[in-house]
């Protein structure tokens, strides 16, 4: 067993659904520059201040016990827009934080990310990538998240999920 924000958690977790930010980056100061107008200028923005990210120690040694003890497959699933070069950003970003767990080149990673001008909310965007790309192809053991409404989204669909509130803001 293994502890996460305060719940324990059997490490013997094969398929993993990860968020990105506020769980494996700390990315408050990011989204400071999420547009109100929701205009392609404003999210065009947004994205230019991608480097106002870092790593969560906390998550990077969870993943690593995990890891160790048989984790298979991380399916990284983000409200991130796949636009631009913001995937090879996110990957890049990804590889940065990980790049020190041994095994990490082991296991299978998937990125999963908004269409480019979805703006739907992002519970909706999470439950359709999970139905569109993970539940008929796999088991999940674990989801993880900040925003309690894709945790309530992943326990609806069956799946045991945890409220990551490490970086925790008013509206989750």
């Amino acid at each position: 067993m293994v502890k996460l924000n305060g719940e324990i958690v059997p490490d013997n977790i094969k398929n993993l659904i990860l968020d990105i930010d506020n769980c494996v980056l700390d990315s408050r100061e990011w989204e400071k520059y999420i547009p109100i107008d929701n205009t392609r200028e404003g999210w065009d923005r947004y994205h230019d201040h991608y480097y106002l990210v870092s790593e969560n120690a906390d998550m990077i040694d969870f993943i690593d016990i995990l890891i160790k003890k048989g984790l298979q497959n991380i399916y990284f699933i983000t409200a991130r827009e796949d636009i631009h070069k913001m995937r090879e950003i996110t990957e890049g970003q990804l590889n940065a934080v990980f790049r020190n767990i041994k095994g990490w080149n082991r296991i299978k990673k998937y990125l999963y990310m908004r269409n480019t001008c979805d703006y739907s909310p992002t519970a909706e965007v999470k439950n359709n990538i999970l139905h569109t790309h993970i539940i008929p192809k796999v088991f999940i053991d674990l989801a993880i998240d900040d925003d309690i409404r894709n945790v309530e989204m992943y326990r609806a669909n069956g799946i045991k999920a945890i409220h990551y509130t490490k970086y925790s803001t008013l509206d989750n």
